[in-house]
């Protein structure tokens, strides 16, 4: 197994981790919200391992970007690139989103730390993480299993 099957197979996996911290940090803020409970450690720290996560994640992507075949394909051939849905949306859309992912995160993050009240912070995050979850959603499982990329295994 070369080094770019194991960063790919680390980017499938943490994924995962992502996308089950996303479900908890929502989970998390609508049971808040209906409960009307206030901020809690468990909550900073659900907040800081959802962060890591995505860090971690776009990282292995930005890595798999520049050592697999999408930069170098969009650098010789960027009409060629744009022309094909598979390559587009590895080389460019699946890249910038997890940007903005990851962008969002931070964002979400820091307004639910400096919400004035708990129910403010709730509110706040439960709509920028909701955004990030559809993004996620389209990105990290829908589009690439109608592009005929494996979700759970490496291909």
């Amino acid at each position: 197994m070369d080094l770019a099957a194991i960063l790919r197979l680390l980017h499938n996996f943490n994924r995962w981790v992502v996308v089950i911290m996303l479900v908890l940090v929502i989970g998390r803020a609508i049971l808040a919200l209906v409960k009307r409970l206030e901020r809690n450690p468990l909550d900073r720290q659900m907040w800081l391992v959802l962060t890591i996560a995505a860090d971690v994640q776009l990282l292995l992507g930005l890595i798999l970007f520049v050592l697999g075949p999408w930069l170098g394909l969009l650098s010789r051939s960027a009409s060629v690139v744009m022309k094909d849905p598979n390559l587009r949306f590895f080389s460019i859309e699946h890249t910038l989103i997890g940007i903005i992912v990851v962008v969002l995160i931070h964002v979400a993050s820091i307004r639910f730390r400096k919400a004035d009240t708990s129910r403010q912070a709730f509110q706040q995050s439960l709509i920028f993480i909701g955004i990030v979850a559809l993004l996620v959603l389209y990105s990290g499982i829908i589009e690439p299993t109608v592009l005929g990329r494996a979700i759970f295994l490496v291909k």
